[in-house]
């Protein structure tokens, strides 16, 4: 069997986000506490915003795309008008809900809008400002009694620890701990900031830890991002200039948090070569490369073998320098 280093014509097939192409192309090859790592000095230096600012960032982010004047509330999924802001605790407006909670790591202390911890929106959302009270600072599991906004049955469940959220966001909160994860690493570069950890137990303040880290991961992979979420996060990064990783690519969430990751295949098609095949004739093969990752696909080896005289095998062995490859 002969065996050529051939360059061929790539037709590169890539979902598209707003963010740069090569935003996470040093993610190459990375699985583990590596990809986490770089993971995080990606997004660890977005701008920060007061307090105040991420109403309006919220009300960009969260907006109704069904009434531009609306926000729809995460937990309760209600969509109330964008300035019914709770300002004086009327328990139907809305206010910020912390997800990742600022007693979780102590984040509130001495400043109470210390940035850039308390005021990064991707761990903000725009809540029922009863809600938020009956939710205050418990871990997220699975379980408990329904949870009554006002005297109206929510799809929510509560016990006095955990908290269960409507299905069609458990993905979203999902992110937005995992997201915090990595964002929040601790002292890096002299920066005040805690280590948050999620863990997959109960957890206590002021501990810089949320639970339960279990039930996330199966809340991720029931409740993929959709479309509302996906825009959350191309506006906020317009705000901020950093990204929820784990919206844009979920199965980053796979490669960090599974003992033994399971890495996704580059899929080849369209395979197209001469028929015949000619000894000693220079040729040329195109190929249609599908991968969900904006990482450069700098070279492909393929071995290929002649079977009878007519037949072409090609088997595709790829060493691709692309973020699910090893």
């Amino acid at each position: 069997m002969n065996k050529y280093i051939l360059s061929i014509c790539l037709l590169i097939s890539l979902i598209s986000f707003s963010q740069p192409n090569d935003y996470y192309a040093s993610c190459a090859g990375l699985s583990g506490a590596e990809l986490k790592a770089e993971l995080h000095n990606i997004i660890r230096n977005h701008t920060s915003f007061s307090y105040t600012t991420t109403k309006s960032i919220l009300r960009a982010a969260d907006e109704d795309p069904n009434n531009p004047s609306n926000i729809i509330l995460v937990y309760s999924g209600n969509s109330i008008d964008k300035f019914d802001f709770s300002s004086n605790f009327e328990p139907d407006f809305w206010n910020r809900e912390h997800v990742w909670p600022k007693s979780h790591g102590d984040f509130d202390a001495g400043d109470p809008f210390e940035v850039p911890l308390y005021t990064d929106a991707h761990n903000l959302k725009p809540v029922d400002a009863s809600m938020n009270t009956i939710r205050g600072e418990k871990d997220f599991d699975n379980g408990g009694e329904i949870v009554l906004n006002g005297t109206v049955e929510t799809d929510c469940l509560d016990t006095s620890s955990t908290f269960e959220p409507r299905d069609e966001v458990k993905g979203d909160i999902a992110r937005i701990i995992l997201y915090m994860d990595v964002r929040y690493e601790g002292n890096t570069l002299g920066a005040n900031e805690p280590n948050l950890v999620p863990v997959d137990g109960l957890t206590t303040y002021p501990n810089p830890q949320i639970g339960v880290l279990s039930t996330l991961l199966q809340w991720h992979e029931q409740d993929p991002p959709d479309a509302f979420e996906r825009r959350r996060n191309d506006v906020i990064y317009d705000w901020q200039g950093n990204r929820n990783p784990f919206i844009d690519y979920p199965e980053f969430v796979n490669y960090i948090y599974n003992e033994e990751p399971m890495l996704n295949a580059i899929q080849i098609e369209n395979v197209q070569t001469p028929n015949p095949i000619n000894g000693g004739e220079i040729f040329n093969i195109t190929a249609s490369v599908i991968s969900p990752i904006n990482c450069p696909v700098t070279d492909v080896i393929l071995n290929y073998g002649i079977v009878g005289m007519t037949n072409l095998i090609v088997l595709l062995c790829l060493l691709m320098k692309m973020v699910n490859t090893k």
